[in-house]
């Protein structure tokens, strides 16, 4: 059974772990105490770290590193704090952590990377030694998979539950259960070394999901001009077909169908 680690087992991070279950053993970390307690009784191995500590600098290595065959990186690195000085704390903690580790790593980014500009982006509209922090990760680990996520949605993130302005431009989503589904491959395919946007392929208006979500037709409009992430290079390159394309249908289980 291989070992998989999961630095950040947060909302996404605890998805990832139920998926791999059956076929992985769980090692992670999380920010406090309390969280562990809660994980371990999952039966996963979890050790408490806070990578933005000050305090935390220049801590070893991992000391379960040697034992893990995959490493899934899940700790947020907001774009617009690029030059927060404690950003730069987090990711130098982070890299000490991470050590000479020689197995499949991942790093997990957002589509928040690219410019907010009306037009379609693809991952060769930006390099990994573009972004401060897919820059650091990549140097230090070149077998890095980077995957920029486009906003994180499913169980109980829907649109319709927040306050959403802008509701005629197209949305950026991606379905966690989707997002579990590359990791999946990829692990199983051993990838290495690449760089991938993860979104739904389509990207109907805010308005539009909105309306599906609470139950309303909603009459479709083309859109004029909008921001898009383009997500063909994984549905090409690994032959990946997204169980939840449409935005709209996020709020639907269709897991089994």
């Amino acid at each position: 059974m291989q070992k998989v680690g999961i630095i950040g087992l947060g909302w996404l991070g605890t998805r990832l772990a139920k998926s791999l279950e059956g076929k992985s053993r769980i090692f992670g970390t999380v920010r406090s105490n309390t969280s562990a307690a809660e994980l371990k009784s999952f039966g996963y191995s979890i050790t408490a770290v806070d990578f933005a500590n000050d305090e935390y600098q220049k801590r070893s290595i991992w000391e379960l590193i040697s034992s893990i065959d995959v490493i899934v990186v899940m700790v947020p690195f907001s774009v617009r704090k690029a030059n927060a000085p404690n950003a730069s704390i987090k990711m130098s903690n982070l890299l000490n952590f991470l050590g000479s580790f020689q197995g499949q790593l991942f790093f997990i980014s957002s589509t928040g990377v690219y410019p907010r500009e009306k037009k379609n982006f693809t991952e060769t509209s930006l390099s990994r030694n573009e972004n401060l922090y897919e820059e650091m990760i990549s140097k230090q680990f070149p077998q890095v998979n980077i995957l920029r996520l486009g906003g994180l949605m499913g169980d109980n993130r829907l649109l319709r539950n927040y306050k959403v302005s802008s509701l005629d431009e197209p949305v950026n989503h991606v379905h966690y259960r989707d997002v579990c589904r590359v990791i999946n491959k990829m692990i199983d395919q051993k990838a290495a070394g690449k760089l991938y946007n993860v979104v739904a392929p389509l990207h109907p208006k805010k308005a539009e999901v909105i309306a599906h979500q609470q139950g309303n037709d909603s009459n479709s409009q083309p859109l004029i001009e909008g921001r898009i992430i383009k997500s063909d290079l994984i549905m090409k390159e690994l032959s990946f077909h997204f169980d939840y394309p449409d935005p709209k249908t996020f709020h639907l289980d269709l897991s089994n169908t």
